[in-house]
């Protein structure tokens, strides 16, 4: 919060909490219903035959793509306030907003090759098969517990119903298509409200508050693409 928190309305303080505790809450659920991560020494086995070795063109840049995207995706650890002309403003606006864009091709747009949904399914697809004459064939190892390709497929799945569950509790439309990248004119009058009234600020603070959680949720599907990308990102 600000340097002088102590000065800061109790009202924004309240609302503040509420919003944190709304977002701890949801996590805690979808994280109840995912169970254990997945601990211990994991590796991945990749197999195939010839060409079938290797990702194809299109998952290449899909995979690389995903890869590099999530590397750079920024989380935000928490509110910055300021006061100016009589108001407390959100000091990290900007970056609230940046956070936010970065999210969109995998959370909102459907079309983007780096969408989660295309993303799970390539990393299911090549999880389930076991013919390398027609996709590279992946199993998954357990230092203690060896092939556990099946419970982390599962596990995969468990963490794309948990995207898909927050994203239905919260309004990632409204904020993309009416606010951050479009102009909706189906959402002119509530953004015109938000906007002069403050609660605009809210928006941005509820929907960056889950950051984080779509960032862990999409954890393993970047550990398993990293493998099969390669080489890394050369230097300077």
């Amino acid at each position: 919060m600000s340097e002088n928190e102590e000065q800061v309305p109790q009202r924004i303080k309240d609302r503040l909490s509420a919003i944190e505790a709304d977002a701890a809450k949801m996590v805690a659920d979808l994280e109840r219903g995912l169970g254990n991560d997945l601990v211990g020494t994991i590796s991945f086995k990749i197999s195939g035959v010839g060409l079938k070795t290797f990702l194809n063109e299109f998952e290449t840049a899909q995979s690389v793509s995903f890869v590099t995207r999530y590397e750079a995706l920024p989380t935000v650890d928490g509110v910055k306030l300021r006061f100016a002309d009589g108001q407390y403003l959100l000091a990290n606006s900007d970056f609230i907003r940046h956070a936010l864009n970065d999210y969109r091709s995998l959370i909102q747009n459907r079309k983007d090759s780096v969408y989660y949904q295309k993303i799970h399914k390539l990393c299911r697809e090549k999880l389930r098969n076991r013919d390398p004459s027609k996709t590279i064939v992946v199993q998954v190892q357990h230092g203690e517990r060896g092939d556990v390709t099946k419970e982390f497929t599962e596990y995969l799945d468990g963490e794309c119903r948990a995207i898909r569950e927050v994203i239905s509790q919260l309004e990632f439309d409204y904020l993309y298509n009416g606010i951050l990248q479009h102009s909706d004119h189906r959402y002119t009058d509530r953004f015109w409200k938000d906007y002069t009234s403050g609660e605009l600020n809210y928006v941005f603070i509820r929907h960056a508050t889950i950051l984080g959680f779509i960032k862990r949720s999409l954890k393993w599907h970047y550990q398993l693409l990293g493998s099969l990308t390669f080489p890394k990102m050369g230097g300077l």
